[in-house]
């Protein structure tokens, strides 16, 4: 089914969407979110809390693109699960280096609460991405964005876990200087 109508089902409050949805999308999202969560179960609950979150926010919003909504809300969901689940503690080892990972090209920014900061921020932070290969922009989200492994990374594109890895890191310091020269950091 098509994106247009999965919205407009939201927007008559048709229970039909959710099948819509769950259907068009429910691979996908629980992959995002086992990712994050390493449960099947958890997975399964984030998704759930993604899909009725669009239920109760379509309407009044109406999202440009349904599929990266629902990607952000799966995300959230997880996380926020992650964060119950382990009291505050770090839960998944591989999200916490994947996370680790990404600070230190951003870690010497002002004050990263200030709201402004964060959307400027993501604004340079998509422009970078823009302006990498399909390939490497690939691999990047799919370590920091996706939360993937490295190992699955390596099997996904053909790499060894080392080049990934070596990759990653340069891709790392690409993103912290041209930061620099963006003046985000202080």
């Amino acid at each position: 089914m098509q994106d247009a109508k999965i919205i407009a089902l939201l927007f008559k409050r048709d229970e039909e969407a959710i099948s819509a949805l769950r259907e068009k999308y429910g691979k996908y999202l629980s992959k995002i979110a086992y990712n994050i969560l390493r449960d099947t179960l958890d997975a399964e609950e984030a998704l759930n809390d993604a899909v009725f979150k669009a239920w109760n926010a379509i309407p009044p919003n109406r999202p440009s693109d349904l599929r990266s909504y629902l990607v952000k809300l799966t995300r959230h969901s997880a996380i926020d699960i992650l964060r119950k689940r382990s009291g505050g503690k770090r839960g998944n080892p591989e999200l916490d280096v994947s996370i680790d990972e990404f600070c230190e090209a951003v870690s010497d920014l002002g004050n990263p609460e200030d709201e402004l900061d964060v959307k400027l921020l993501g604004e340079e932070l998509n422009n970078w991405l823009g302006s990498l290969n399909r390939e490497r922009r690939n691999i990047f989200i799919m370590r920091y964005f996706y939360a993937d492994r490295i190992s699955d990374i390596a099997r996904a594109t053909g790499y060894t876990e080392a080049n990934v890895k070596t990759l990653l890191c340069r891709m790392r310091g690409e993103l912290k200087e041209y930061l620099i020269g963006k003046n985000l950091f202080y």
